[in-house]
């Protein structure tokens, strides 16, 4: 999911996850970088910079997990105002664009997604 970030106080738009739940973010920029714990204190975790040989731009990428999507409908739905775009991650071209981001993701979370 990708949501628009003029600046570092981004968190400040997000909604807080829900008890036990965290999720991990990229930044499409290194000045995007949060002030302070915000974004942790949240449920916010961010693995990195989307590509810091070339920026993306002004958003984070939020990685959602099926799991999360399917236990906490209501929470999700709570993106639906700030959020830009919606990427499939079943869909093999989506995977591979976002190959990069999408495996500092899958390194937090420990797990393998696989690209096409």
């Amino acid at each position: 999911m990708r949501i628009a970030a003029r600046d570092r106080t981004w968190p400040d738009a997000l909604p807080v996850t829900p008890k036990g739940v965290q999720l991990t973010v990229t930044l499409g920029h290194p000045k995007l970088s949060p002030i302070d714990d915000v974004a942790q204190d949240r449920g916010y975790h961010v693995v990195g910079v989307a590509a810091g040989h070339r920026p993306i731009g002004a958003c984070v990428d939020i990685w959602v997990p099926q799991a999360v999507m399917s236990h906490h409908g209501t929470f999700v739905a709570k993106f639906r105002p700030v959020a830009e775009r919606v990427f499939d991650l079943r869909l093999g071209p989506v995977r591979f664009a976002l190959a990069q981001e999408l495996a500092l993701h899958a390194k937090a979370a420990q797990i393998r997604v696989k690209t096409p």
